[in-house]
């Protein structure tokens, strides 16, 4: 057998059977990619990762302290207990010495930074006004911010927030401060009005507003208010 005839009977062993009434040019196979696998830009790639490092970059971590203050029974457990675990109970409990809880909130548009993740330890300080002198350093040091809670079927709570905050800012200096009238619910008994609830924040230019623990009005509002005043405080001494 000579070379020629060798070559002929090659091709015909690989060629492709043709479907009778196709052309002679061989079958023709369409590949569609899936969506998925199609080849993206490389300049897309690039812009959408430099968006991504962008948002990570803007967003900063900050810890802060809040300390609750204010009298016995005006609150501040069951407003910790809504804000943190999104509970309500009727029975009081009296807080020994303090709880910490902790909260992480997301917070947008802060000035000095556009996003902060806030890891937020919150102090529920016991009520007893014997007991303010033996805290002092001991449960105030550290503090960023402070929550100053009254009952607002109960005229001496907000007067009494006076000592209460005066002795939070003698051991850290000026932190924000939020006042928080909590037991809006029962507002039929209120034993104040605005005008003395205003007149007392604006001695220490604290915003405020009315929160009821167990409805849920406004709690979340007044804590992130104060963990936006702290995470700015954090950012301009920065």
């Amino acid at each position: 057998m000579d070379v020629h005839e060798r070559e002929v009977r090659r091709e015909r062993r690989v060629r492709v059977p043709r479907a009778r009434g196709k052309d002679r040019g061989g079958p023709v196979r369409v590949v569609r990619s899936h969506p998925d696998e199609r080849r993206q830009h490389p300049l897309s790639n690039g812009r959408r990762l430099a968006r991504t490092r962008g948002r990570v970059a803007d967003r900063k971590t900050l810890k802060s302290k809040v300390c609750l203050v204010g009298e016995i029974a005006v609150g501040k457990t069951s407003l910790i207990r809504r804000y943190v675990q999104d509970m309500f109970d009727d029975k009081y409990i009296m807080t020994i010495g303090t709880k910490i809880s902790k909260k992480t909130v997301r917070l947008e548009g802060v000035r000095g930074a556009h996003d902060v993740t806030l890891d937020m330890t919150i102090w529920d300080i016991m009520g007893e006004k014997g007991f303010r002198q033996l805290l002092k350093e001991a449960y105030f040091y550290g503090a960023n911010g402070i929550l100053a809670i009254c009952d607002l079927t109960r005229t001496n709570t907000l007067e009494d927030l006076d000592d209460w905050i005066d002795h939070v800012l003698k051991v850290v200096g000026e932190i924000p401060v939020y006042i928080v009238v909590n037991k809006v619910d029962l507002k039929e008994g209120a034993k104040f009005d605005d005008d003395a609830v205003r007149a007392f924040a604006k001695a220490y230019n604290a915003p405020w507003s009315y929160a009821s623990a167990k409805t849920g009005e406004n709690v979340q509002d007044a804590f992130e208010a104060i963990g936006r005043a702290m995470a700015e405080q954090q950012m301009s001494a920065k």
